[in-house]
């Protein structure tokens, strides 16, 4: 069986969103198990894991020129960008997450496609899940309606995993 550092070391992998929560954790992860990492950010400066990468490169992923340039050379690609605003957004202006997420996504997963990535990982987000009573299963995202303070944003990660599905068949 193969360990994660064998099957990453010296491997070819991008991170989108690479200054972000999670990004920047998979840029470190990624280091550590020897990979030849690319960080793509877009406004928010380095961080302290984002700097071990090895290469960084700042691109706008809601034009797809740039989002396929950003990858271009890639192996593996695991995207962790989009754009946020949280709960207050999501209450103030529900609909100011979803056509930004849609092309960033969707641009990011078309990219990985005419660059002829071997692998993405799409991260998605705990809004895709219903409310339930009990704590949530990963076979319970599509078994309903998403929370109605999320509903925009989760059919956006719905629709992009079911995209990434497309683009693979």
């Amino acid at each position: 069986m193969t360990t994660l550092a064998e099957f990453y070391n010296s491997k070819a992998v991008t991170v989108t969103g690479a200054t972000g929560l999670i990004g920047s954790y998979v840029v470190k992860a990624l280091h550590d198990l020897g990979a030849h990492v690319k960080a793509v950010c877009n406004k928010r400066p380095l961080n302290d894991f984002t700097l071990l990468a090895n290469q960084s490169y700042f691109a706008d992923l809601l034009n797809s020129t740039e989002a396929r340039m950003a990858i271009h050379g890639s192996e593996i690609v695991i995207n962790c960008a989009g754009v946020t605003g949280g709960a207050p957004l999501a209450v103030n202006d529900p609909t100011a997450l979803v056509i930004p997420n849609v092309i960033l996504g969707s641009n990011i997963i078309d990219a990985c496609y005419r660059e002829k990535v071997e692998r993405l990982g799409l991260l998605s987000s705990t809004v895709v899940y219903p409310p339930r009573e009990r704590p949530v299963i990963e076979m319970d995202a599509w078994s309903g309606e998403p929370y109605s303070l999320y509903f925009g944003i989760a059919w956006v990660k719905r629709f992009l995993e079911k995209l990434a599905q497309f683009y693979e068949d």
